[in-house]
């Protein structure tokens, strides 16, 4: 007789991470949209979770309520526009905070003069949002222009 081993041989573990980091792809995709066409304040978890098609529960579960879902959408629309591995390596080497800020300054032009890398609508951004970003800067220490 045979034995048969009780290990499964399947890669049900990957799968699953995949689908997880599908859905919180495409839960921050409809979540940009979703705050640059309403704003913060009119958006809802219900409609974004049935936009992007998941259960009513992926907003808490993946981002923990729609603040952390914004923060997360304010950290994806920051990392669109200019990473912050890019702003790091532009300004290092940089001889004072003129040239560090010069430097800031061209790798954002470039970056919102060049070709569309999102599917998010540009609009015009909201005191909130501004707040929010240049504090997102900080707390990934971009924000030192020394």
């Amino acid at each position: 007789m045979t034995q048969r081993s009780n290990q499964r041989t399947s890669p049900a573990p990957r799968r699953r991470e995949e689908a997880d980091q599908s859905t919180r792809r495409r839960l921050l995709e409809v979540a940009g949209q979703v705050f640059a066409d309403k704003g913060f304040d009119r958006a809802t978890g219900k409609e974004i979770c049935e936009r992007a098609g998941t259960n009513t529960a992926a907003v808490n579960y993946y981002f923990g309520g729609i603040d952390g879902l914004y923060v997360a959408v304010l950290q994806e629309a920051r990392n669109r526009l200019v990473t912050t591995e890019a702003v790091l390596a532009a300004v290092a080497g940089q001889p004072d905070a003129a040239a560090k800020l010069e430097a800031v300054l061209g790798l954002m032009v470039r970056a919102v003069t060049g070709p569309a890398i999102t599917s998010w609508p540009r609009r015009r951004p909201s005191t909130r949002w501004k707040r929010n970003y240049w504090s997102g800067l900080a707390s990934c220490g971009a924000s030192s222009a020394s």
